[in-house]
């Protein structure tokens, strides 16, 4: 038997033991799965997620150029650096996750990496201290960055564009979430959705041609909406429902122009 079908077989074993052992409940082998850190799952990706599994905390992990099929998680503090444009991770076609999911750890980094993936680009999950620079979520076919249940993330100089859901969605609990210098562009619901979150900072960035609205807030406090172009997004610049903005201070802070339903809406 040849080592990939040996590898494959054990994975398949151990999937249905740990079935067996918690009543067979989809729901929750849909959950391990969507976090495992198993190289077999990482497609292309087997390799980089064996260095990851194997590194110390704070090491630096780099992805060649190259476009490579699969997914990537990270449960440890380290570096993961990728070549830019150069490296594309495609996620992977049968598992509802994101490319790259940082999950319940302290301390990454993610940079220089393009993640154009049918589900969505990057999960920051349930985390503390990290940041997200010269990272790309393109096309995916969900949210391109997503920060929840976080303290301390920082998204500097990404693009999410031309996702079929959100650019960027901040949620469930964030807080101290800093975005600078981003595009958020071409995304078939809001640009940027921030909802239920404390302290967000979003500034020197810009949020246009966006199906739905270009910035919208929900349920959330002490937000900053600072230097952005918010201009030519279908719905409204920034729309607001329960969340303390001073109106006035946004239009002159910001570039609101060409909405379709006007410069902001507060509910």
């Amino acid at each position: 038997m040849n080592s990939t079908l040996l590898r494959t077989v054990t994975l398949l074993t151990l999937f249905a033991a740990a079935a067996c052992s918690s009543g067979g409940s989809s729901d929750n082998s849909t959950e391990n799965a969507a976090i495992s850190i198993d190289p077999v799952l990482a497609g292309d990706l087997e390799q980089v997620q064996r260095e990851i599994n194997e590194a110390q905390p704070g090491a630096t992990v780099t992805i060649g150029a190259g476009e490579f099929a699969g997914r990537l998680v990270i449960r440890k503090p380290l570096v993961l650096v990728g070549q830019g444009a150069a490296t594309v991770l495609t996620g992977s076609a049968g598992l509802e996750a994101a490319a790259i999911e940082v999950r319940s750890t302290v301390g990454v980094e993610l940079r220089d990496l393009t993640v154009a993936a049918p589900y969505g680009g990057v999960r920051v999950r349930d985390c503390e201290d990290v940041l997200v620079v010269g990272v790309d979520a393109v096309n995916s076919g969900d949210t391109g960055l997503e920060v929840r249940e976080c303290t301390g993330v920082t998204l500097r100089d990404c693009d999410a564009t031309g996702n079929l859901s959100y650019g960027i969605r901040i949620r469930d609990a964030a807080a101290d979430v800093f975005v600078e210098d981003c595009l958020v562009s071409g995304n078939a619901d809001h640009g940027v959705l921030i909802r239920d979150a404390v302290n967000v900072s979003l500034r020197t960035s810009a949020v246009r041609d966006n199906v739905e609205n270009g910035v919208r807030l929900r349920d959330s406090s002490a937000i900053t909406v600072f230097d952005n172009d918010i201009e030519n997004n279908l719905g409204y610049g920034v729309r607001v429902e329960a969340t303390p903005l001073d109106t006035a201070a946004l239009l002159t802070d910001n570039r609101v122009t060409g909405n379709a339903l006007g410069a902001f809406f507060v509910e």
